[in-house]
């Protein structure tokens, strides 16, 4: 009589997996490509740790930019950035699995897989469009693991970048003037500025998703694009959007080496440029210190100048790094609706440089920090520099951890995408129900 209990037993237990994981739904992220879920946790395993894991004080060992830096100074400082993004060491506590609808090397379903177990060199792709602080912000120095059970939804907004947020945020380091909606806006129109002879109307009214790059490179011709990537120099940018695919920017890290022949053309073969960038793909690289890895985009890859022209690459500059603007010292504030104090929650945090985070703290009388929300910056042009306050604050959360108050100071902590944290005086929020 005992057998029929034990398979009814095991039969109710596999029917209540079933109904855990087909109850599983995965949500999706703001992005203008791809669609970030929130991650999904197996079973648990056991995690290797990295041998030598990214510390932050790496990251905060990089200068902040200064007007009077030298360009050189300059292309360094978003080279550097955009080379520790891909270089950093790390392994997923659990399993993650997200849609990315443009993603190369999915599942047959769209789906990119980051495996438990497994060490990856890069931040991951996705639509999220957060810096590296915010995935720091998930990441164990001591052990280079990421902390997936801790990301929950925020998944979406702190896990990685497509190519351009990751370029993006590399050149905010220094640029308070560029603003971003894809890879086919990288144009005049959101400060970025053509390189060398090539001809074509570099604004947004005509440079767009309708405008296929490689017909303008080749109605260029060989010699004048060239020409161009020959004036690629350290944090350089190079773009395509064919009609055929979403477009692709890379970052140059290294000056262009030029190789002309007797007759002084520019030989495409030979003439190259070593580039960093994110993509999807999981290329297998071996590391002396962590072994075997699975690198996600390239920290360093070479590209002849005739597959940049092949591929329909246009070269271009950011402002700041070709003397068309200056770097700006950091400005942050509180802007409020007609300057009324009793409206700070309608009000927005704001700044010149793209915002990273922002955090609403209480501090008590003691001097002790609480955490009442916080708020992701977003790489994109409308949440570049603007964080609203009611994406970082609630009042009904408010009033129900400070039940019988009128008001609270609150401070606004904010870091930015050019490597500073400003913290503003505090202000009074009104938490009446």
């Amino acid at each position: 009589m005992k057998r029929p209990h034990r398979f009814l037993a095991l039969l109710l237990a596999l029917t209540l997996l079933l109904s855990a994981c087909q109850s599983a739904s995965p949500a999706s992220s703001a992005g203008e490509t791809e669609t970030a879920a929130p991650p999904v946790t197996r079973k648990k395993t056991t995690v290797p740790t990295v041998a030598r894991p990214f510390r932050r004080a790496e990251l905060d060992a990089l200068p902040v930019a200064r007007p009077d830096m030298t360009e050189e100074e300059l292309r360094d400082v978003c080279v550097r950035y955009m080379v520790m993004m891909k270089s950093i060491p790390w392994t997923p506590d659990a399993t993650m699995k997200y849609a990315c609808t443009y993603a190369q090397a999915s599942d047959t379903s769209g789906n990119l897989i980051l495996t438990a177990g497994k060490i990856y060199q890069g931040t991951p792709y996705t639509s999220a469009a957060g810096d590296l602080s915010c995935f720091l912000d998930f990441y164990d120095e001591d052990t280079g693991v990421l902390r997936v059970a801790d990301l929950k939804s925020a998944v979406g907004s702190v896990l990685g970048n497509t190519c351009s947020t990751a370029a993006v945020w590399s050149w905010a380091r220094v640029s308070p003037t560029i603003t971003l909606k894809g890879v086919p806006f990288m144009n005049a129109a959101h400060g970025y500025v053509p390189l060398g002879p090539v001809q074509y109307d570099f604004t947004q009214d005509s440079f767009n998703r309708g405008q296929d790059t490689k017909d303008i490179v080749a109605a260029n011709g060989e010699e004048t694009m060239f020409a161009c990537y020959a004036l690629l120099k350290p944090a350089s940018g190079v773009m395509t959007y064919p009609r055929e695919t979403t477009g692709h920017v890379r970052m140059c890290v290294e000056a262009a080496k030029v190789v002309r022949d007797d007759a002084g053309k520019i030989d495409g073969e030979k003439s190259t440029v070593l580039c960093a960038e994110q993509h999807s793909v999981q290329n297998a690289v071996k590391d002396e210190v962590n072994g075997a890895m699975s690198a996600i985009g390239e920290k360093g890859k070479v590209y002849t100048f005739r597959q940049l022209f092949n591929a329909g690459y246009i070269a271009f500059e950011i402002p700041e790094l070709c003397g068309r603007a200056a770097v700006e010292p950091a400005s942050v504030s509180l802007e409020l609706p007609g300057g009324d104090p009793a409206r700070v929650l309608e009000g927005a945090v704001t700044s010149n440089y793209m915002i990273s985070r922002v955090d609403a703290l209480w501090v008590n009388e003691s001097g002790e920090e609480t955490e009442l929300g916080h708020a992701l910056g977003y790489c994109y042009e409308e949440r570049a520099r603007n964080v609203p306050v009611s994406s970082i604050l609630q009042r009904i959360s408010l009033h129900r951890q400070f039940p019988g108050l009128s008001e609270i100071a609150v401070t606004f902590r904010v870091r930015l995408g050019n490597g500073e944290t400003v913290t503003l005086d505090p202000v009074s929020v009104p938490i009446d129900a």
